[in-house]
């Protein structure tokens, strides 16, 4: 299966759509404020416009479409309206995404992170922060034994699988001993996430959306844990930042987190077990039915605060 990056954009007014256009660099046509609000539909790979088609006359406009567009267009809005229950995780549980934003608890067991400084480097500390996180409201909690900062917060060095397994896979047996709510493993290697999910880890949280580590997508299909692949310029999070250029804000990620959950349905993981982090709001909006939001730091949001669900179908906007 390929994953579309068609994409559905959303505009309340002229000033919306013009910024939307500016992206593609072309000119829509002027409407009248009560055609107003539009979606603006981008069919990837397409050598026409994206399209501009006012919600009160979608029916008519995608009818009047040739017969190829138009079942695009049509799969693309009927995936706007796709509302995943749940997402399956490892180890028979599941995190619930019916209902309000699913809150992830951001666990560093490492000495140099950049929004804890080391606070919780220790199995005790973390064991026990990972269940104030719980207490407090947390639907998951997610270990990370490497860090990822980007380099303007000093470049952070990478660590063999050993010492990440050695940091992260005490903490995750002692909270499976102490509660069986959802834990998530932070991490490029796929001999990390082996030993995490062993020891009780639910699922895979990759920053390099499987890019990484090739045996990575294999180790997820095998072991039934869910997966969050997460767009990154790059697969190094010290390099991610040296360009930040995009042609297109929204098309570009679309277009990597598409590759990236292709690769993963290729591999064997089942696409109830698989969500998708732009890294951006405005971006998860325009791919995720819902979102799982981490603690902010300092009052901006942490790296991991956006997590679009992906199953039934492509990654789509709302």
């Amino acid at each position: 299966m390929t994953v579309s990056a068609d994409l559905v954009i959303a505009a309340s007014d002229g000033l919306e759509l013009a910024e939307i256009a500016s992206w593609d660099r072309f000119r829509p046509a002027t409407l009248a404020p009560a055609e107003f609000p539009v979606d603006v539909v981008r069919l990837e790979g397409s050598s026409s416009p994206p399209l501009v088609i006012s919600r009160a006359r979608r029916a008519e406009s995608l009818k009047a479409l040739p017969a190829t567009m138009r079942a695009r267009a049509q799969e693309a809005f009927e995936r706007v309206d796709r509302k995943p229950a749940s997402l399956t995780l490892a180890h028979g549980r599941s995190l619930d995404l019916a209902g309000a934003p699913v809150v992830s608890g951001i666990l560093n067991v490492t000495p140099d992170s950049f929004s804890d400084g080391g606070l919780h480097f220790g199995a005790a500390r973390a064991v026990e922060r990972a269940l104030a996180m719980f207490e407090e409201g947390a639907a998951i909690v997610d270990v990370g034994g490497e860090s990822t900062r980007p380099a303007s917060y000093g470049a952070a060095p990478e660590i063999p699988a050993s010492e990440e397994i050695g940091r992260v896979v005490p903490v995750i047996e002692a909270i499976r001993s102490k509660t069986a709510r959802p834990v998530s493993i932070d991490t490029r290697k796929a001999a990390v996430a082996r030993a995490a999910i062993a020891a009780g880890a639910d699922l895979v949280n990759d920053v390099s959306a499987f890019r990484f580590d090739p045996d990575m997508a294999g180790v997820v299909a095998e072991t039934g844990a869910a997966a969050i692949l997460m767009h990154m310029k790059g697969i190094d999070p010290r390099t991610m930042q040296g360009d930040v250029s995009y042609a297109h804000p929204l098309a570009v990620i679309a277009s990597e987190l598409a590759a990236a959950l292709t690769h993963a349905l290729a591999a064997g993981v089942p696409a109830d077990r698989l969500a998708v982090d732009p890294r951006d709001q405005r971006v998860c909006r325009q791919l995720g039915a819902r979102a799982i939001t981490a603690p902010p730091y300092q009052g901006r949001p942490n790296c991991a605060e956006y997590v679009g669900s992906y199953q039934n179908g492509p990654p789509h906007p709302s």
